[in-house]
C-alpha cells in the first residue's frame, strides 16, 4: 500500500465536514451527534461522506471542524450534557 493510501485503498483526503445527526428535544434545542465525516474529492466537485450511522430522522448536517468548536467556545452549547442551542 502506498504511504498516501489509507487502508480501505482510498487517497487520504483532508476532513472538509464533520457529519452529525440532529435531533430536536421537547424544547426545540438541537443535539448533535456525530455519526462520520467529509472529505473534499481532488477536483474540488464532490464529497465523499464515510458515516458509522445514518441518522433515522433524515436530518444530516455538515459543519466544518473549526466552526463547531468555535460555536462551543462561544457559550451555545451546554457543556455538561454536550447539547447545542442552535439550528440551522
Amino acid at each position: 500500500m502506498s504511504e498516501d493510501q489509507t487502508e480501505n485503498s482510498r487517497p487520504k483526503s483532508v476532513k472538509a465536514y464533520d457529519a452529525y445527526a440532529v435531533r430536536n428535544d421537547k424544547d426545540g434545542n438541537g443535539h448533535f451527534h456525530k455519526v462520520g465525516a467529509a472529505f473534499a474529492h481532488k477536483d474540488g466537485k464532490g464529497f465523499d461522506i464515510d458515516m458509522v450511522a445514518a441518522p433515522t430522522n433524515g436530518r444530516l448536517t455538515l459543519r466544518t471542524p473549526q466552526e463547531r468548536l468555535d460555536t462551543q467556545r462561544d457559550g451555545a452549547s451546554d457543556k455538561t450534557s454536550g447539547t447545542s442551542r442552535e439550528r440551522e
